[in-house]
């Protein structure tokens, strides 16, 4: 099953994964254009791109914003793989330590 979050930055709904099973990385478009035509980047943005550290270690995601919730399943805090990156971040920077 692919579930559907919501971005509580932008109010976005997206599912984790596209429907060939590749994820899919949220990232908070700008706000709508003022009166000049000039658009921003929205303050608290959420972007789901992975976050890489000097050594080209990936370390997270660039930016969390307000966060997700799960619209399909209330026990996902997050993105599956959004999950997976994090749980691995760690065990990766203790073995560049050792």
């Amino acid at each position: 099953m692919i579930n559907r979050f919501q971005c509580l930055s932008c109010g976005g709904q997206y599912f984790e994964a596209q429907a060939d099973g590749i994820p899919y990385a949220h990232v908070c478009g700008p706000l709508p254009p003022d009166k000049n035509g000039v658009e921003v980047e929205r303050a608290g943005k959420r972007d789901e791109n992975p976050a890489i550290a000097k050594g080209g270690a990936v370390i997270g995601i660039r930016a969390e914003g307000k966060g997700v919730k799960c619209l399909s399943d209330a026990a996902l805090k997050e993105p599956r793989w959004i999950a997976a990156l994090k749980a691995r971040a760690p065990k990766e920077e203790d073995d560049d330590a050792a």
